[in-house]
């Protein structure tokens, strides 16, 4: 699959998860840098598996965390105005990770190919290093949050 598919879908799977999960409407811009996001935002990242292939990637997730609360307002049925709790916004960045990464392997793994989907884990991370091809994605509200989106797909290397 070549990279401009996986951005298509990784840019599908983004943008209609927060459309019918939190009502959120996303404009892709260009140039996505953590450092667009200043201070305040979270990051998240999941593994994904093709067994049947023996690849595996890595979804990370960077939010803000004016995009995390109005997500978490909208999906708890929260007043607009409320403060969610430090839990509830990281387990509203969880559920977005892990909503995207199902909806991204379905677009990306053949259909008569399975899937895996590891647990997402809440902290800073550094891939620089990783050593596998990186497709990035950044988007905005249009109260200008921003969210960055990256897949790193990563090849078992006993298997080549």
């Amino acid at each position: 699959m070549s990279d401009d598919q996986i951005k298509s879908a990784l840019k599908n799977a983004i943008t209609e998860t927060l459309e019918n999960l939190a009502f959120i409407q996303l404009i892709e811009i260009e140039g996505p840098r953590l450092s667009d996001l200043g201070t305040d935002f979270l990051q998240d990242m999941l593994s994904v598996y093709l067994p049947m292939k023996h690849e595996y990637g890595i979804l990370v997730m960077s939010a803000s965390g004016g995009i995390l609360k109005e997500t978490a307002c909208n999906i708890f049925a929260l007043d607009p105005g409320a403060e969610p709790g430090e839990d509830i916004i990281k387990d509203t960045l969880a559920e977005i990770l892990n909503t995207v990464s199902g909806q991204f392997m379905r677009l990306i793994t053949p259909g008569d190919q399975f899937y895996e989907l590891g647990l997402p884990v809440i902290g800073a991370f550094n891939l620089n290093g990783s050593n596998g091809a990186e497709v990035k994605c950044a988007f905005e509200t249009e109260s200008g949050d921003r969210l960055l989106i990256s897949y790193i797909k990563i090849s078992d290397s006993s298997n080549q």
